[in-house]
This record gives C-alpha cells, sequence and structure tokens, in this order.
C-alpha cells in the first residue's frame, strides 16, 4: 500500500514537474514571439520611412529633371535686336561696362528660356561669388554666344564638351538659380551689361589663352 501510494505520488509529481515545464516552456515562447513581433514591427516600420524618403527624392527629382526639360530651347530662330547703350553695373565694387554690338540668332521662341539657362550656369559657376563675379560669368557666356567661334545660343555654348563644368555637374538638375542671378542674367541678356568687351571668351580656374584679369575664384582671358 505504502509502494502504491509511493508510485502514485511520484507519478503525481512527474505530472506536475512535466505540466510546469510545459508552462514555462509555452511562456518562453510566446514571450519570444511577442518580442520577434516587435522587432518586426520595429523593422518593417524603418523600412515604410525609408522607402517613403525614397520615394520623395525620386518625385523631387523628377520634378527637378521634367523643369529642366521644359526649360530646353525649341528649334525656331528669334533674333535679338542689336544693342548700342552703356548700362551701369550695381555692384560692390564699380564694374566697367562696353558698348556692345551685337545680333544674336537664337533657337528659342521664349527669351525666358536663353534667360532662365543662363542664370542656372551663373549659379553653378558662381554660386559663392559677389555680384561681380556673377556679371563677370555672365558676359563671359554671352561673349561666346555672339562669337562666331561658338554656338548662338546659351543652350548650345553651355553643353559643349569639356566647356562648362557646372553643366555636367548633378546639381544642374537639383539646385535653382537665385532671384539676384536671375536678375542679373536678365540683366546681361536683355540690357546689353558687359563687364568686359567681346574678345573675352575665356573664364576658368586658369587662362586658356591671354589672361586679362584674375580673381580669387576665376582668371579670364581672350585667345
Amino acid at each position: 500500500m505504502t509502494k502504491a501510494m509511493n508510485y502514485e505520488g511520484f507519478l503525481e509529481r512527474l505530472s506536475i514537474n512535466v505540466i510546469t515545464t510545459l508552462m514555462s516552456t509555452v511562456i518562453i515562447l510566446l514571450l519570444m514571439a511577442v518580442n520577434g513581433d516587435e522587432k518586426l514591427r520595429f523593422l518593417e516600420k524603418t523600412v515604410m520611412c525609408e522607402e517613403t524618403h525614397i520615394q520623395e527624392e525620386r518625385i523631387s527629382v523628377e520634378e527637378s529633371i521634367r523643369r529642366y526639360i521644359d526649360s530646353l530651347p525649341i528649334s525656331e530662330p528669334l533674333i535679338i535686336e542689336e544693342t548700342e547703350e552703356i548700362v551701369a553695373v550695381d555692384t560692390k565694387e564699380a564694374a566697367k561696362t562696353v558698348i556692345v554690338q551685337e545680333v544674336a540668332i537664337k533657337t528659342s521662341t521664349n527669351a525666358e528660356d536663353e534667360i532662365y539657362l543662363l542664370g542656372k550656369a551663373i549659379h553653378g559657376e558662381a554660386s559663392i561669388c559677389d555680384t561681380e563675379e556673377k556679371y563677370k560669368v555672365g558676359t563671359v557666356i554671352m561673349n561666346r554666344v555672339a562669337s562666331s567661334k561658338y554656338p548662338n545660343t546659351v543652350y548650345g555654348v553651355l553643353s559643349q564638351p569639356h566647356q562648362y563644368s557646372c553643366y555636367q555637374d548633378s546639381r544642374w538638375y537639383t539646385e535653382e538659380p537665385s532671384k539676384e542671378e536671375l536678375e542679373i542674367a536678365r540683366d546681361i541678356y536683355l540690357n546689353g551689361v558687359r563687364v568686359y568687351g567681346p574678345e573675352v571668351i575665356y573664364q576658368s580656374k586658369t587662362c586658356d589663352g591671354k589672361c586679362v584679369d584674375k580673381t580669387p575664384w576665376h582668371e579670364y582671358g581672350t585667345d
């Protein structure tokens, strides 16, 4: 009788231990599942945030490219009238102006397209420079437009191989000219303002030809 009771007690304790172990295992598995779900939810949230950020960047880049494509000139000639007027340049240091005589045949139905591209080029080449330097950069670009040695549009001059690095830079598609830079471009393009004579057609880190001016940012020269 005692042995039977001991045997039954042993079985009872064994059953309790098994049940306790199983319950502990189930609890541990549940905790692991919960923690795993939390980690998964955290990872899913992180991925969703990254996907949202990438989508916003893609839309921003596509919008910049669309604006740029819309700004490209349309092939249809437009003759710009001659200008023989000296216009004063308002800069930190008085900039010299010259009498400009030019007839530039444009391949755009709207001069605003060319002004916009000129403003982008001024931004790309001289965004960190002072106002006078921006006039100098714009002057050289328009001197090239007026020269028989170069294309007769701002677009043509900027897109020539190995000439204007800003046109090849990714910033061209993501950055816009400032209000001041657009006003300078308009002043140069429409009002005929020039800081140099028409012979100055080089602007770079070092002069390609005869150097006529050096600034902290660029050197300007002629053939």
